[in-house]
């Protein structure tokens, strides 16, 4: 007769954390976020953010990316949205925008050999 095991159940305890580094990495490779003023914390798989964001969308699109993440059970956003220099913070992102394009260019125009 064959021992069939019995039903095991997967809590929190029994999940590893969630990767914090990786996380914040995933975020800041995002250049339409600023996430230079969050700091990420866990509790049993509940990423906790703290800090500030310069738009109220960039609250949602990070909560969202956070989610999606392995081993993260929910993002508990603690995030004050900073809008005073909403017109800077726009700049900013279009500046780094063009900035990321131009060098996708240049990187592109090296690998084919079309340098000016």
């Amino acid at each position: 007769m064959s021992s069939i095991p019995p039903e095991t159940s997967l809590d929190a305890a029994s999940n590893p954390p969630p990767d914090l580094a990786t996380i914040m990495a995933t975020l800041a490779s995002r250049l339409d976020l600023d996430v230079t003023q969050l700091v990420l914390s866990e509790d049993q798989g509940r990423v906790i953010v703290t800090g500030t964001l310069p738009l109220r969308r960039m609250v949602h699109q990070v909560q969202t990316l956070i989610e999606t993440q392995p081993d993260v059970r929910a993002a508990e956003m603690r995030v004050d949205v900073v809008t005073q220099d909403f017109a800077e913070a726009e700049r900013r992102q279009q500046a780094d925008r063009r900035d990321a394009s131009e060098v996708v260019k240049d990187e592109r125009d090296r690998q084919t050999g079309h340098e000016i």
